[in-house]
């Protein structure tokens, strides 16, 4: 179980207890239900895909295969539901406001809501403008979420913030009386974020100017998204990843292939650009333990050389 995960099933763990019955909406590889699984009566898990050979097996568990709709949901469910949680899933959805009200619809008077997103006010103090891709519909800030949700019958209850901030994790109860809306104050952005995006491009590109041999660390969305922000891309010459399942493949319309980052593979690379800002950290460190001699660039909180 990683820290991350850690830290989010112990603040869970003081909203539920062995009776409580569970909902995770999108639950990919299931790191949250193998968690909870052992701690709570039952999970149900809704996500369009199989559920993960991880949690198979497991008489408190059911997936159901399928989009998440309220009334299909509400005609399969044996147990009332008391704990709903979703993790950067809300920023995919095209409408947010409609799923988050079908979320409150499913849940017991008194029960969770543990909503987790990027931090969007976290991105635009670092300016990342790369973290702005097509997979995402929308970006959130924390007094946003609570207004909706507490125009939806709902009140905060906790908060907790995830790798040096970049994401936000929200938990809501619903309350079975109205409640006086207390509208929190939010922030407006202006083209003023466009033209510092802008200025950090150029640091990059400036950076990036006298080499032709260039890796990306990252083959997710951030890598595949800060490609086309470098000038002549064609200089980048492989991507690297830990992630074996996408070595030997490509970044999106692009011949730049994934590789491990290994010191055989380091060769030639003259700096490396990393597109992985939660765990930049980790990964500078682990590059110069594998022996990589060439430039780093960070990009999580101000673009430089490292």
């Amino acid at each position: 179980m990683s820290n991350v995960i850690k830290t989010i099933k112990d603040k869970c763990l003081k909203y539920i207890d062995k009776n409580s019955v569970c909902l995770e909406i999108a639950p990919g590889s299931g790191d949250m239900v193998n968690a909870l699984i052992n701690e709570v009566k039952f999970i149900y898990t809704v996500d369009p895909s199989l559920v993960s050979l991880e949690i198979e097996n497991v008489n408190n568990l059911k997936h159901i295969q399928g989009f998440f709709d309220c009334d299909i949901l509400k005609s399969k469910l044996e147990y009332k539901i008391d704990f709903i949680i979703f993790r950067h899933l809300l920023e995919h959805i095209n409408t947010p406001l409609d799923f988050l009200q079908n979320v409150v619809n499913l849940l017991e008077n008194n029960g969770i809501i543990y909503v987790e997103v990027p931090n969007f006010d976290e991105l635009i103090k670092h300016n990342r403008f790369y973290e702005i891709f097509n997979d995402h519909c929308g970006y959130y800030q924390k007094n946003i979420l609570i207004n909706v949700l507490q125009s939806l019958g709902c009140e905060i209850v906790d908060e907790i913030f995830l790798f040096r901030e970049q994401h936000v994790g929200l938990f809501f109860k619903k309350i079975s009386k109205p409640q006086i809306l207390n509208k929190l104050n939010f922030n407006f952005f202006d083209n003023n974020v466009s033209t510092l995006f802008q200025k950090n491009i150029a640091k990059l590109n400036k950076f990036l100017c006298n080499y032709n041999n260039i890796a990306i660390y990252g083959s997710g969305a951030h890598g595949n998204s800060i490609i086309i922000f470098i000038d002549h891309p064609e200089r980048i010459k492989k991507c690297f990843d830990l992630d074996k399942r996408k070595q030997g493949m490509y970044l999106q319309n692009s011949s730049i292939i994934i590789q491990e980052p290994n010191i055989e593979n380091f060769k030639d690379i003259e700096i490396i650009v990393i597109a992985a800002p939660l765990y930049e950290e980790e990964i500078i460190n682990s590059l110069r333990e594998k022996e990589y001699k060439g430039g780093i660039i960070a990009t999580e909180k101000e673009i430089k050389i490292i």
